[in-house]
């Protein structure tokens, strides 16, 4: 099962990250790149979770939320690990590992292409892995019995070797009850990656998760 990230965790001073520019932003929250000391006393890069409204009361509640969740979510190759957290004082934010090669999103469109999926055999094994990786990090997220409900290109990262992090657990059913959910999204809702008794009745599970890794399986294609 691998050891829990629980102890590792520790609050720094919000004053000691230097942001830099946005990555990818969500409903009422922003990941940004940034420049973080590291705990063997330099400095690393890091992608930091932020509100991009502090003005209500619920986007705070879902974000400590989220911090409290990462702590007890055991450490995976395939899902984006919070290595820090700002939550007893605000400003608050969350710090996770930074991925280089950005969303998967970014990555498909700038280094593939329908045409190489074609003809060529390193593309498609790219994709394959990609697919696997994946697989297995929500095969986690199932056996810790978490929907993750934003599963997309945007909601999975990429790193140097073409690693596979699934990241974005604001949304996801440990974080947000279903109330909660509808109140937030606000019918702003991934409709493209999204299952349809997830559109029509507002039902997430493990089974509307698969729709969305299918739709991304789609997605290697066009």
């Amino acid at each position: 099962m691998g050891r829990s990230n629980d102890d590792d965790h520790q609050e720094i001073p919000y004053h000691s990250i230097d942001f830099g520019k946005d990555i990818t932003s969500g409903y009422f929250t922003k990941l940004v790149k940034a420049v973080v000391p590291s705990r063997d006393g330099g400095q690393m890069l890091a992608c930091v979770k932020i509100l991009r409204d502090t003005r209500g009361k619920l986007p705070e509640h879902c974000l400590l939320t989220e911090a409290k969740f990462m702590k007890t979510v055991h450490k995976r190759e395939n899902i984006l690990e919070m290595i820090y957290c700002c939550t007893i004082e605000k400003p608050y934010c969350l710090v996770f590992e930074y991925c280089s090669c950005g969303t998967l999103k970014h990555h498909l469109i700038t280094n593939y292409n329908s045409t190489q999926i074609l003809v060529e055999d390193n593309t498609l094994r790219d994709l394959y892995t990609f697919a696997l990786q994946i697989a297995r990090g929500m095969s986690y997220l199932e056996d810790i019995q978490c929907v993750h409900r934003a599963l997309s290109s945007k909601t999975v990262h990429v790193d140097q070797g073409n690693i596979c992090k699934i990241t974005e657990f604001g949304m996801s059913s440990k974080v947000m009850t279903e109330s909660t959910f509808e109140t937030v999204t606000e019918g702003r809702l991934p409709i493209r990656w999204m299952a349809l008794e997830s559109i029509i009745d507002c039902i997430y599970t493990s089974k509307t998760d698969v729709w969305s890794y299918g739709v991304i399986l789609w997605k290697f294609s066009i």
